[in-house]
């Protein structure tokens, strides 16, 4: 057997791509570059805008293999929207009384205007999740801290009606 005949694989050194985005307030983010040729922008259940890889492996290209198919089926079961794509157009959202659906072609780039609202809305439901879980999760000195907050606000609002000045 010729050992020199089998190819060595690949050492990847170095960082991940990366790529800058200038925000709307100025600030500059760096984020993370999917290196996959086989990807898919798309919304996930709280709201936030991921790329997919859609292979196993840098070699596969074919959009429908089994992996692809697979794993892009398993998101959309578990919630997740093309970003690409109008969810109205798709029957994936319910369209008020006079409002269409988007027609034409979208890009990883921009999305349709429904979609930004269920990103949006999607963003606001998670936060509140996320608040009512932090509150659950507070300890009993939170909980009395607030609670002797409240009594002193009680405290000066009655000194306040009964004297007409505050007691401080």
């Amino acid at each position: 057997m010729r050992f020199d005949a089998v190819q060595q694989p690949k050492v990847l050194t170095g960082k991940a791509p990366t790529r800058q985005i200038k925000q709307p307030d100025g600030t500059v983010l760096v984020e993370k570059v999917n290196p996959m040729r086989l990807k898919r922008k798309a919304v996930d259940p709280a709201g936030f805008v991921s790329e997919i890889s859609l292979a196993n492996g840098w070699q596969q290209t074919n959009p429908r293999s089994e992996y692809a198919t697979s794993t892009w089926d398993g998101k959309l079961k578990r919630g997740w929207l093309p970003y690409n794509e109008c969810p109205a157009a798709n029957g994936l959202l319910p369209l008020a009384k006079g409002d269409k659906p988007c027609t034409g072609k979208f890009t990883d780039e921009e999305c349709c205007p429904h979609m930004d609202k269920v990103i949006e809305a999607r963003k606001a439901a998670h936060k509140k999740k996320q608040d009512e879980f932090a509150n659950s999760m507070s300890t009993n000195q939170d909980r009395i801290i607030k609670l002797a907050e409240k009594q002193a606000e009680l405290a000066i609002a009655t000194a306040e009606a009964t004297s007409g000045k505050a007691p401080f």
